[in-house]
């Protein structure tokens, strides 16, 4: 993502008969998850953008929540305590003249940002899920898996407090080997699957790769229901092709094709066209589209408002499933 502008666990009978996510025995089982088919998602920052606040004006804005599916609420981070690497609220609102971080304003937290978010979404599209994103850049994941037990705890109390839908990881910039990538997958599987039936309801582990250096796709399809590519084509992304992990071992139905709305390559791109890209997901079999991000600028200006919103969650309309 870009700001300016990262032994398959046993699951409780209950969780598979409801939901049919949180355990996978290589990608043969059923992971639809009553997600719907086509899937389409959108990220929501709850950061502000340098110190302007593009989260509230958005809300304001109502945006058109009916065209897409999960919610991922982008981000928050890994932060070291007392020797453990654990999950925690970013609060970024900016910096001051003198470099420091601005503090939230009274009743404008990352929680209460998120609460404001699903209960005006919720308004619209009752059926959305939400999905809190661990950020990008700063060895979040990689620093995590130091300390994999203490992180997953710290993600799936995040995931309760909020009475979420699951965990993402932004997966770009992390120095991580492949047998810690195991080991901490693992980790937060067997944690959102002990979580999710503490709180009556399956969690979703979600992963959103831009690289795949140090990332074992027999683990991404044994512990993750969904892998969102960050296959953009922007003038300032690193393109990564979906043949990265298309084809590779996780189960096509689980892999949903990115898109950057924020810089525009949805509506204009010399590589991929929405029509090639929908061609794409049709021809692979893959699960849908998600895009990346609703509250960007871009997006919220102009005479055609949310247009890559509208693109993507109007892409699949001619398709009996959606």
């Amino acid at each position: 993502m870009h700001r300016r502008l990262r032994t398959v666990p046993s699951c409780a009978v209950a969780l598979l008969l409801l939901l049919g996510v949180g355990c996978s025995d290589g990608g043969s089982g059923d992971v639809d998850g009553g997600l719907g088919s086509p899937l389409v998602t959108q990220y929501v920052g709850i950061f502000n953008d340098g110190r302007t606040d593009n989260f509230g004006p958005c809300l304001e804005m109502n945006p058109p929540y009916e065209l897409w599916n999960v919610t991922f609420i982008a981000f928050v981070h890994t932060y070291e305590r007392d020797g453990l690497y654990v999950v925690d609220y970013e609060n970024a609102r900016g910096r001051d003249a003198d470099d420091q971080p601005i503090p939230p304003a009274p009743g404008d937290t990352d929680r209460d940002r998120i609460r404001r978010l699903v209960e005006s979404a919720r308004a619209v599209n009752p059926r959305m899920r939400f999905v809190i994103s661990l950020g990008w850049g700063s060895g979040d994941f990689s620093n995590g898996a130091t300390t994999p037990v203490a992180f997953a705890a710290s993600a799936g109390r995040i995931v309760e407090e909020n009475d979420l839908d699951g965990f993402d990881v932004d997966y770009e910039g992390d120095a991580i080997d492949e047998e810690s990538f195991r080991v901490v997958s693992r980790a937060l599987r067997e944690e959102l699957d002990a979580r999710g039936a503490a709180m009556g309801k399956p969690l979703l582990l979600t992963i959103t790769p831009a690289e795949t250096y140090g990332l074992d796709l027999e683990a991404v399809d044994a512990y993750y229901d969904l892998v969102q590519l960050q296959s953009y084509d922007a003038w300032d992304d690193n393109a990564f092709p979906p043949s990265e992990i298309v084809g590779r071992g996780v189960a096509s139905e689980k892999i949903l094709f990115g898109r950057d709305i924020e810089r525009g390559d949805t509506l204009a791109a010399p590589r991929y066209g929405i029509s090639d890209v929908v061609a794409y997901v049709r021809d692979n079999g893959l699960r849908g589209l998600m895009g990346w991000r609703v509250n960007a600028a871009s997006q919220m200006s102009g005479p055609d408002r949310f247009a890559g919103v509208e693109l993507l969650g109007h892409a699949f309309d001619d398709a009996a499933t959606r």
